[in-house]
């Protein structure tokens, strides 16, 4: 389709070509009876673990930032599926900042969402 726009060699062309491509992962441990692609599978399930870990922990920072600065009494941060993990480390990083952090149980019991208030009310 002609847009009457052409590209400056400085910018990028983002669309991608319809129809079949070839395989999404070329490596894939079922190709060529490649036994390490199982390893790569892991260390990815591994980094995107960290990475959960690292993403949910920035809501727990927030969510006593927010608490300690005065901008909100209470703030609960629900949803996370590593509540149980992060509720230590988050507890101390709560008392440092003067606010306490607690546990409340999910609904099914698979976990626990983290609340954050100001100690004094």
């Amino acid at each position: 389709m002609d847009t009457g726009y052409e590209m400056t060699s400085q910018e990028t062309d983002l669309r991608h070509p319809l129809g079949p491509s070839g395989p999404s992962n070329p490596e894939s441990s079922w190709g060529g009876c490649d036994a390490g692609g199982m390893e790569r599978i892991r260390d990815r399930s591994a980094g995107l673990r960290a990475t959960t870990i690292d993403r949910e922990m920035q809501l727990v920072r927030e969510a006593i930032a927010m608490v300690a600065s005065g901008g909100a009494r209470r703030v609960v941060v629900a949803g996370i599926g590593l509540g149980e993990l992060l509720f230590e480390p988050g507890s101390r990083l709560a008392v440092e900042a003067g606010v306490r952090l607690t546990r409340l149980a999910t609904a099914d019991g698979s976990g626990a969402d983290l609340v954050v208030e100001r100690i004094n009310e």
